[in-house]
């Protein structure tokens, strides 16, 4: 259905997985600024009071920075 494939493609946007993809590619090529790798480390390193439901603790951390 229509619906159904419209949320698959948006999923594969804005799940933590996708996010800590795109974040580790802005890194690997340095497209941030040095205070936009502040703010993301900050992000990252925070602590979170809710546990990721499809992703691991390293990339959940790394969307949340993100």
């Amino acid at each position: 259905t229509k619906p159904n494939k419209l949320h698959q493609e948006a999923t594969k946007y804005v799940s933590a997985k996708a996010q800590a993809h795109l974040i580790s590619l802005m890194l690997e090529e340095e497209v941030l600024t040095e205070k936009e790798e502040e703010i993301y480390k900050r992000g990252r390193n925070t602590n979170s009071h809710t546990k990721a439901k499809n992703a691991d603790v390293v990339t959940y951390r790394m969307s949340t920075g993100f």
